[in-house]
């Protein structure tokens, strides 16, 4: 073939260069798709990119198949089809319904229907190589769009003054692979190739530049972010945070920094409520035969924040949760929008008129006391024997960390937004994060999200360890977890509420201890009816049938 005639050197050393880099540019998503198969989760990565992708190597299989000597623009667009349609299959096996029906119609609108549409008319209105022509400007003019895609990640990186959204080393990559098939399509005299890669080099270049602009730049807050600054605050009601907008912060009453001690309400109340009487909780149960039950934080209009009735109410709901013979696993979510955007700020405002009243030695004393009595609240989840199980959606803020840092399992949606966000409000965490987040994320994790009280989200909280899973959406989250608590809800009840108390206790004790817990522990418990059935359903092949605890 005349490719590979001698007379044709810088073609074949440009085409092979170009296969080589496009290549690699093709592999460059597995380390993502390894993520999302570890995950089970797409993790909010969206199916454009690699239906644009595989969109533009089957146009340009096409162009080659009528154009001669272009068995080097086969190979490639070959290889990148079949890579893009194996990172789509892998997208739709993992994604959520929402996720996965986006695709689809992404899918069907352009890899099927457009697709079929260039075929068509170009296949029966021109014949020769004019229908090579007019299908090389196809190719062109769907290389500079897809060249021009990164000028959206270019102004997000101006925007936000932050380059974490655009690497360098893939812009690089980028530059060089416009640059190898420019030169295979100078040397070719093929217009159709060298010209969309004259755009690509430029757009490439453009973004080297912008990152070495922004790499050192610092990063601007997000809205979110901007919840408070406590230096002279004015609150009557609670940050609610939409979206990603900056709270609503009314305005009235002045709460002055050097009386913020910790956040508290003014009275801790004793109460025994049934569910109906409950302000700021609500307890559901999909089934009457499901042993799950959901305890959901119900204040939706204030952002779930955590006011004076939930210190009281939270406890109490436990521990009923906790004596039902029906319950053998609670999950634990929030109403509306987010799953808890922290403590009420009416508490903290509530300091200043209790700061007064009492002499200041006894006024002290009792808020220890109180500080402690909402301790407990949050310590309350570890203490109920049956698993409790966060499931995050929205913002979690603050109380909100206390809170799920005491859950046995911790899932979240992609869309959740977590901060430690105390420093903020000038106060040291004092329910819990400071105490149990360490063991969770790490030391040196734990110290750098309470020191910053920067919002991470649900993809770094999976990364942190902070949650087990991330899911598509508040569809799929509830779904996933639902699967998880109901599989444990189905195992010996003994068996689950000993490795939740075993697990716990050995969190602070040293190996021997924890060891000499757990032989006493199954001293005391191992012989039951449980190990009887379990041991004679895994002989009979059926399923465990475990009496109520």
């Amino acid at each position: 073939m005349a490719l590979f005639d001698i007379d044709h050197p810088w073609v074949f050393t440009f085409g092979i260069l170009g296969n080589v880099v496009s290549f690699l540019l093709f592999l460059a998503p597995v380390p993502t798709f390894r993520k999302i198969y570890e995950a089970k989760s797409t993790m909010g990565f969206d199916s454009l990119p690699y239906a644009t992708a595989l969109m533009s190597s089957m146009l340009w299989l096409y162009y080659a198949m009528l154009t001669p000597d272009a068995v080097l623009i086969i190979t490639i667009n070959l290889f990148g089809s079949i890579v893009e349609t194996a990172y789509l299959i892998v997208f739709f096996i993992y994604a959520s319904k929402k996720a996965r029906a986006h695709a689809g119609k992404i899918l069907g609108a352009m890899n099927v229907g457009l697709l079929f549409l260039i075929f068509a008319v170009t296949f029966f209105m021109f014949k020769g190589q004019t229908r090579a022509k007019v299908v090389g400007w196809v190719c062109v003019a769907f290389s500079i769009c897809v060249f021009a895609s990164p000028l959206i990640i270019i102004a997000k990186v101006v925007r936000t003054r932050s380059v974490e959204y655009m690497p360098f080393l893939l812009s690089f990559f980028l530059t060089l692979n416009a640059v190898m098939w420019f030169g295979y399509g100078l040397f070719k005299k093929d217009l159709y190739v060298a010209l969309p890669n004259v755009g690509g080099f430029c757009l490439s270049m453009i973004q080297m530049l912008v990152y070495l602009i922004y790499r050192n730049k610092k990063p601007l807050k997000k809205d979110m972010e901007k919840i408070i600054n406590l230096v002279n605050i004015k609150v009557v009601g609670t940050p609610e945070i939409q979206g990603t907008a900056a709270p609503v912060v009314p305005s009235e009453i002045t709460v002055e920094p050097r009386h913020i001690q910790a956040p508290l309400p003014a009275v801790i109340r004793e109460a025994k409520m049934e569910d109906s009487n409950y302000k700021t909780l609500q307890i559901k149960r999909k089934s009457p035969n499901s042993r799950v039950f959901n305890l959901v934080i119900n204040r939706p209009s204030r952002g779930n924040a955590l006011s004076a009735d939930f210190f009281t109410e939270f406890p109490a709901a436990l521990s009923s949760l906790d004596r039902n013979p029906d319950v053998a696993v609670v999950v634990l979510s929030g109403a509306g929008k987010h799953f808890c955007t922290g403590i009420d700020l009416h508490l903290l405002n509530s300091i200043t008129h209790d700061a007064g009243s009492a002499e200041e030695g006894r006024y002290r004393e009792k808020l220890r006391r109180e500080i402690k009595s909402m301790q407990q609240t949050v310590t309350a989840v570890e203490e109920c024997r049956k698993p409790v199980i966060a499931a995050v959606h929205g913002a979690c803020i603050g109380g909100g960390v206390d809170i799920i840092t005491a859950c046995d399992l911790r899932y979240c949606t992609e869309q959740a937004e977590f901060s430690v966000k105390e420093v903020d409000l000038a106060i040291t965490a004092d329910l819990g994060t400071l105490q149990r987040l360490p063991g969770i994320v790490g030391f040196g994790n734990a110290m750098e999200l309470a020191l910053t009280a920067r919002h991470f989200s649900g993809l770094e909280a999976m990364r942190l360890g902070l949650v087990s899973r991330v899911f598509g959406d508040r569809e799929a989250m509830e779904k996933g977890v639902a699967e998880v608590a109901e599989g444990i809800a189905g195992r010996s009840p003994l068996a689950i509420i000993g490795t939740k108390r075993v697990l716990i206790k050995s969190r602070d004790m040293a190996l021997q201890q924890g060891l000499d817990y757990v032989a006493t522990w199954n001293s005391a418990v191992l012989i039951s009816d449980d190990l009887k059935e379990a041991v004679s359903a895994h002989l009979q092949k059926r399923k465990s049938l475990f009496a109520k605890l």
